[in-house]
């Protein structure tokens, strides 16, 4: 987090996972979080990873002092729907652990 409050939270998720559906249930759990600005931009980042895809909400709090509770609350919630939609995590042992860059 930074000076202006902004909150950066990841997801990992595997590659067969629906990235524009992602990206839009992501947008929706920060919209109706309960500590989101929402006169503020909520973004969501993906990038491709060897291992996975990797989700970036980009949003911001009311209250900088609640970045914690902000951020469990953003990542339990998104965990939420990604169980409902059956989405998979990366499998790392698949690929193998040489292949991780550190």
């Amino acid at each position: 987090m930074n000076s202006f409050g902004r909150l950066l939270t990841h997801f990992y998720l595997d590659h067969s996972t629906d990235s524009q559906q992602v990206e839009k249930l992501l947008y929706r759990v920060a919209q109706t979080s309960r500590y989101t600005q929402l006169n503020l931009p909520i973004t969501v980042i993906v990038e491709d990873n060897i291992w996975g895809t990797l989700f970036t909400l980009k949003c911001y709090p009311i209250d900088a002092r609640n970045e914690f509770k902000y951020k469990t609350d953003l990542t339990v919630r998104a965990k939420q729907k990604f169980a409902e939609y059956d989405f998979c995590y990366p499998q790392i042992s698949s690929i193998g652990l040489d292949n991780i860059a550190a």
